[in-house]
């Protein structure tokens, strides 16, 4: 059900509402992904994360796979101590130090400048 301002500007004026703009993140992510896969055949780390984070790339593709599906998501987590809280959803890509699995999200940015950290 649209509000009714949004419903009034698209009868009277012919106005749409805004749509929400997830094409660029998509694109990126359709981009990053096959990229990142490319490095983990390779048994290396991407140059932009080469010598800037420890572990590397997860190499288990296949699982990796089932863990991006966000809409069917397979990684969750269940508190342990609150009933009913759960957190669910999908990864863009995951690194692996040997001991800990560290999750890795893309994120797309409208500034034109960069900052190294």
């Amino acid at each position: 059900m649209e509000c009714p301002k949004c419903f009034w500007l698209q009868k009277i004026n012919g106005i749409h509402r805004p749509q929400q703009i997830f094409a660029l993140q998509s694109n990126f992510d359709r981009i990053l992904k096959p990229y990142f896969d490319k490095f983990r055949k390779e048994g290396k780390l991407p140059p932009e994360l080469n010598g800037k984070v420890e572990g590397k790339l997860f190499e288990d593709q296949e699982l990796l796979e089932k863990w991006r599906n966000a809409l069917r998501p397979t990684l969750k987590y269940k508190h342990p101590r609150r009933e009913g809280f759960f957190l669910a959803g999908g990864l863009d890509d995951c690194l692996f130090d040997g001991r800990y699995y560290i999750p890795v999200d893309f994120k797309t940015t409208g500034s034109s400048s960069f900052e190294e950290n």
